[in-house]
C-alpha cells in the first residue's frame, strides 16, 4: 500500500548506499547521540521512540526530519485498530503539521483484509490518492499436521498429562532442526522451555530448546536471535508473538503451535516464518482437548479448540484475514497525545488542538462539543489547566504523566 501514486517497487532486494540508524529503547545513548549530531540516511524507530523524540526535541526533529521522503510502515496489520495504531497515526499527522507538508506514507504486511478500509486507515482524511499493490508472485506449499491430546479428567500414576504429551513429541519431533514453537502465553513458553531443556539434558544431548519473550533481558533474547540467524545449531525457540514479525531470524524448517492461534492474520505471519528458499512451510498444532465426562462442560464437548484451529486453517487458505475494528474513538489515547502536544509546545490553546488532532487528525469521530466535555474532564483531574490567555498547560497530574 502507498498513498502516493508513481511509486516503483521491486520484489529483489535493494542495497541502499546510506546510513541505517536502528533507534529504540535497547539502543544506547551514545548511538542515538550520534544520530542528533549528524543526521542523514534511514532512520528504524518504534512509534514510542519517535514520540519521545517530538516531546524532547522538537526545535531538531524540525530540522532532522525537514528533507524526510517517505514513512513506511512494516507490518502494518500490526497497528490497524490499535491504540498503538492511533497513537502511530497522530504522531505521523503531528510531524507532517510541524514540517508543514505532506510525506508520503507506504504500509507492507502479508496479512492484510479489506485493502480499502486498510487505504483508509493509512491516512484517515485522504489528502492524497492511495495506490494499492498487490504481489502476484507464486507462493509455496504447505504441510500441515494437526495434532490432537487428551487432557484425563483425574491424572493417576500411569498417566500422562495433556502438556507432558505434547512436550513429548516437541522433542522427538523437532530435536536436531530450527525451529519456532508458539506457545501464546509467557507462562506457557517458559514451562515448555523448561520441559524440553529438561528432556535434553536427561539424555545427555545440547540443549537446542530456548525461550523468547518481552520480559528477558536484551542479552539473552539478541543471543538466540543470533544463534537462528546464524544457522549453524539446531536451535527451537519457544516464544510468544515477539517473534511472529519484525525480528530477522534467517530460515526455520518447521512452525509449531500449541493451543490453537489468536486470529487468522496471527496464524498467517507465523507461518511465514517458515517456507522461505521455495521450501513448503511446515505448521504442526498440538491441541490439547479435556476428556469429555457427564460433567464436562458444552464447549470441551464440541471440541470448540480443535474445530476453531480447522476454521483457522481453512480461513488461510481461502486469504481471508479478520477484519480492523471500525468507528473507534479511542478517547485514552487522545488523553495520551493531548498531554504529549501540550508538553511539546508548553502551551495549546483548545482550538488548536481540536483542530490538529480531531479535525485533521486521526480522532476525527471528536466533534467540538465532546471534545470540550472531554477537556473539561482533564481538567477536574488535573490533567491540564487553562491560562488566563486561555492556553492549555499541563496541570501537576499531566506533569507527572
Amino acid at each position: 500500500l502507498t498513498d502516493v501514486t508513481g511509486v516503483q517497487t521491486c520484489a529483489l532486494p535493494i542495497f541502499l548506499d546510506v546510513p541505517v540508524t536502528p533507534w529504540h529503547g535497547d539502543i544506547s545513548q551514545s548511538q542515538k547521540n550520534k544520530q542528533f549530531k549528524n543526521p542523514s540516511g534511514i532512520i528504524l524507530i518504534t512509534p514510542e521512540s519517535l514520540e519521545s523524540i517530538l516531546l524532547n526535541r522538537g526545535s531538531w526533529c524540525a530540522q532532522a526530519f525537514g528533507s524526510i521522503n517517505h514513512i513506511i510502515i512494516d507490518e502494518f496489520h500490526a497497528f490497524i485498530g490499535t491504540e498503538r495504531g492511533c497513537q502511530l497515526q497522530s504522531l505521523m499527522h503531528r510531524l507532517e503539521f510541524m514540517l508543514e507538508r505532506t510525506v508520503p506514507r507506504i504500509a507492507l504486511s502479508a496479512t492484510l483484509g479489506d485493502m480499502q478500509q486498510v487505504a483508509h486507515y493509512l491516512r484517515p482524511n485522504q489528502k492524497i490518492p492511495c495506490e494499492i499493490i498487490e504481489s502476484t508472485a507464486s507462493h509455496s506449499d504447505l504441510k500441515l499436521q494437526l495434532r490432537g491430546y487428551l487432557e484425563p479428567a483425574t491424572l493417576e500414576e500411569e498417566s500422562a498429562s495433556a502438556f507432558s504429551q505434547i512436550s513429548d513429541d516437541l522433542y522427538t519431533i523437532l530435536r536436531g532442526k530450527s525451529n519456532l514453537v508458539f506457545a501464546n502465553s509467557r507462562n506457557r513458553t517458559e514451562e515448555l522451555a523448561a520441559s524440553l531443556s529438561d528432556a535434553c539434558e536427561h539424555n545427555n544431548v545440547p540443549n537446542e530448546f530456548f525461550p523468547h519473550h518481552g520480559s528477558l533481558s536484551k542479552e539473552i533474547r539478541t543471543s538466540l536471535e543470533t544463534r537462528l540467524q546464524a544457522g549453524t545449531l539446531p536451535t527451537t525457540a519457544v516464544c510468544t508473538m515477539t517473534l511472529e514479525l519484525g525480528i530477522d531470524i534467517g530460515n526455520v524448517d518447521s512452525i509449531a503451535q500449541v493451543t490453537a492461534p489468536h486470529s487468522v492474520a496471527s496464524l498467517r505471519q507465523r507461518l511465514g516464518r517458515s517456507g522461505r528458499r521455495e521450501e513448503a512451510a511446515v505448521l504442526r498444532m498440538f491441541i490439547p482437548e479435556s476428556e469429555i465426562t457427564d460433567k464436562s462442560h458444552l464447549l470441551d464437548q464440541l471440541r470448540f479448540d480443535t474445530v476453531q484451529s480447522i476454521a483457522m486453517v481453512s480461513l488461510l487458505l481461502k486469504k481471508w484475514y479478520e477484519p480492523s475494528p471500525d468507528q473507534q474513538y479511542h478517547l485514552s489515547t487522545l488523553v495520551q497525545q493531548t498531554l504529549s502536544v501540550i508538553a511539546q509546545y508548553g502551551g495549546v490553546r483548545a482550538s488548536q488542538l481540536w483542530l490538529l488532532l480531531c479535525d485533521t487528525g486521526p480522532f476525527h469521530l471528536v466533534d467540538q462539543s465532546l471534545f470540550g466535555t472531554f477537556l473539561r474532564t482533564l481538567a477536574e483531574h488535573n490533567l491540564i489547566t487553562q491560562m488566563q490567555d486561555g492556553q492549555l498547560i499541563l496541570g501537576d497530574k499531566g506533569e507527572k504523566l
